[in-house]
């Protein structure tokens, strides 16, 4: 089955395609210009360099974060299109998870607690387990901490912290797809038209308006 993997959870948009679980081509791309959607022509290239087209696709899946509220929004975005498009299944996954499951050689077996920054001075937490053949078993629900908690939660519950900011420096990426366990909620399918990312807070803007207005606003209606 191929399969394109999407994330964004770290700011950068991040690619794979996979044959089943062998990894064809994977590649990043930096968002930091919202004057074009680099996104969805890396994915072209990615697809080329896989050998194969946008509409040999039969599965994407979609890394739901927490992590930046834009970078989460276009990643998710892209993933409904192309599902939209061409027909093709759409999963989703744990941004955090594939933190671990990104590392270039393996985490030995153990458990880690990966990490990602949620400004404020807090971060994004989950605690992931790693058997011993490398593959990403098991991923709490995150949960945002200041980062002082989540380093003594790692210390007191003997858990190694993996993260871009971390001494074991590691950042999500789509390639870590081909790690992950495909049971429980690790790897899941999802109704496009209902699934949203998990944000782990609400975008800046939104705090103010509805601040200032006294309201909620929905971000996909926007009202």
């Amino acid at each position: 089955m191929l399969t394109l993997a999407l994330d964004a959870a770290a700011g950068d948009a991040t690619i794979a395609i996979f044959d089943d679980t062998r990894l064809l081509s994977a590649t990043d791309t930096p968002l930091n210009d919202r004057r074009v959607d680099p996104l969805l022509p890396a994915v072209v290239r990615a697809l080329h360099d896989a050998g194969c087209s946008v509409k040999d696709l039969r599965r994407v899946v979609c890394g739901d974060g927490p992590g930046g509220f834009t970078a989460l929004r276009l990643a998710g975005a892209s993933a409904k299109g192309i599902v939209r498009g061409t027909g093709a299944e759409f999963w989703v996954t744990p941004s955090l998870a594939l933190v671990a499951a990104a590392a270039e050689a393996a985490l030995a077996a153990g458990e880690y607690l990966a990490l990602l920054d949620a400004r404020r001075g807090e971060c994004y937490a989950a605690r992931v387990r790693v058997a011993a053949d490398g593959c990403i078993t098991h991923c709490d629900d995150s949960r945002r901490l200041t980062r002082d908690a989540a380093l003594e939660y790692a210390m007191t519950n003997s858990l190694t912290p993996i993260g871009p900011d971390e001494a074991l420096a590691l950042r999500p990426h789509a390639r870590g797809l081909g790690r992950l366990m495909w049971q429980g909620d690790l790897v899941r399918r999802a109704d496009p038209a209902q699934w949203e990312p998990d944000y782990g807070r609400l975008a800046e803007a939104q705090v103010r308006w509805e601040a200032a207005h006294k309201a909620t606003l929905h971000p996909d209606t926007g009202r």
